[in-house]
């Protein structure tokens, strides 16, 4: 029988899982097993990203020294055994002679990538899952228990960076958030946002700034049912911090950043707020989301500035030209790209005769015109042989492109459809270099297609 095992695993329950699991298997050491668990003896690691106080991480070399220091016969049960393939290749220790799987999940390799944010210890996929179109608004509604399930598929599948906001459905996304990560929320960087506010009444002069009306359904910019106003008051932050952790069921944000600009408040006044939310521990680290160079500038000189969400895509390079992207590589700034697959005009897979729903917002922009499309799918039909000597789809890409223009970016993918799960982490793996995004560009030059 075994009379030394090393347990690695990346989660604390994952530790558990495996510990209740082979201590019934392996009677002989179960007493052990448990003791390495309970006691936070030495033979039981688990990297970074885990919770509790037997946490340590796990570096090649402290592997390689644990394992060399219990001597042969050394056995191992390897937690979501994929995710370590790699650590074990460059451990490479000739008394590891037998690797004992995780048993309750079926193997499947994952080679996401992973970056802090800002200058921060958090580290967050770079592909991450935007909840806009699960908040149901704009999208013809949503089914609750499909997209709880999605989320739960993307963590397995190694995303942990989700997105979401209270405007996403009037907090729907983020409740249905919530009901995702229960029992998760260790294996998740949780990102939401502030300061854009539905309201069934118009607003004093100078309190805020009216962004669009809506019925519920679809934007106007007329009038509706409900206004949304931008709004970055110190109290409104702190009070709507305190309904985002409610319907997210958790007791801290990871990145909280603010939705829009609010010009009728001060960026200082607006920093101090997140500052403080921040030293009391309710989030981890400041966001900001749709600025200009100059607030951007604003937001670092009143306090440190960790990421910015901004619309970037290969039709759309805004960031480029107005200095946003160059200010985030001086200052080092994580950059989290929403749209970037044009809300899948930039799948080369839409149907120029693609009907949207009455209550889907596609069905009435200009971008989803029959000849648009059409046209958008000839010209991404131009990067074949790119595509086929990474073997990518279109989708993976333009997300590959977007990853490759900054080593800080992050890429955020709505994933109403769980088999674009996998399709999207692919395009983590696979960076793009400098020569092939000037050959793309050459086939390619959105300014051709308007």
């Amino acid at each position: 029988m075994f009379s030394e095992l090393l347990v690695v695993g990346r989660f604390q329950h994952d530790i558990q899982d495996n510990i209740n699991f082979w201590g019934k298997q392996l009677p002989a050491i179960a007493t052990d097993i448990f003791h390495y668990e309970t006691y936070k003896a030495r033979r039981c690691f688990v990297p970074v990203h885990g919770t509790g106080k037997n946490c340590r991480a796990v570096t090649p070399q402290l592997l390689k020294r644990r394992v060399a220091h219990l001597g042969p016969p050394c056995h191992m049960i390897l937690c979501r055994a994929a995710l370590f393939l790699n650590l074990l290749n460059m451990v490479q220790v000739a008394t590891m002679d037998i690797l004992l799987c995780n048993h309750s999940q079926e193997i499947t390799e994952t080679h996401m990538q992973y970056r802090n944010i800002g200058t921060t210890d958090i580290k967050a996929s770079v592909i991450g899952f935007g909840t806009f179109p699960l908040g149901g608004w704009l999208w013809g509604g949503v089914d609750e228990s499909a997209a709880v399930s999605t989320i739960q598929k993307a963590i397995d599948a190694g995303i942990n960076l989700i997105d979401t906001a209270p405007l996403y459905g009037n907090g729907k996304a983020e409740e249905l958030v919530g009901k995702a990560i229960a029992g998760r929320r260790d294996r998740v960087v949780l990102a939401t946002k502030c300061g854009s506010l539905w309201s069934t009444e118009d607003w004093p002069e100078g309190k805020g700034q009216l962004f669009f009306y809506t019925d519920g359904e679809l934007p106007s910019f007329e009038s509706g049912k409900y206004r949304i106003y931008n709004y970055l008051r110190p109290e409104s932050i702190v009070s709507e911090v305190e309904e985002s952790l409610r319907r997210l069921k958790t007791d801290y944000i990871d990145l909280l950043q603010t939705h829009q600009q609010d010009a009728t408040t001060p960026i200082e006044d607006t920093m101090a707020a997140l500052e403080k939310l921040r030293d009391q521990g309710k989030i981890r680290a400041i966001g900001s989301s749709n600025v200009s160079r100059d607030q951007l500038q604003q937001y670092c000189d009143a306090g440190v500035l960790d990421s910015t969400q901004e619309y970037y895509s290969y039709l759309n390079r805004t960031v480029e030209q107005n200095g946003v992207l160059d200010a985030c590589t001086e200052k080092k700034i994580s950059f989290l790209a929403y749209t970037s697959l044009e809300q899948g005009l930039l799948t080369g897979t839409l149907d120029p005769n693609s009907q949207f729903g009455e209550k889907d917002f596609r069905k009435y922009a200009p971008n989803f015109a029959p000849d648009r499309i059409a046209k958008i799918n000839a010209a991404l039909a131009k990067f074949q042989p790119i595509r086929e000597q990474h073997g990518l789809t279109v989708s993976q890409l333009m997300l590959a492109w977007v990853l490759s223009r900054y080593e800080r970016m992050h890429v955020l993918c709505g994933m109403r459809n769980p088999n674009r799960i996998d399709e999207n982490v692919r395009a983590a793996e696979v960076p793009l270099t400098a020569e092939e995004m000037e050959t793309m560009q050459s086939l390619f030059d959105p300014a051709t297609v308007g």
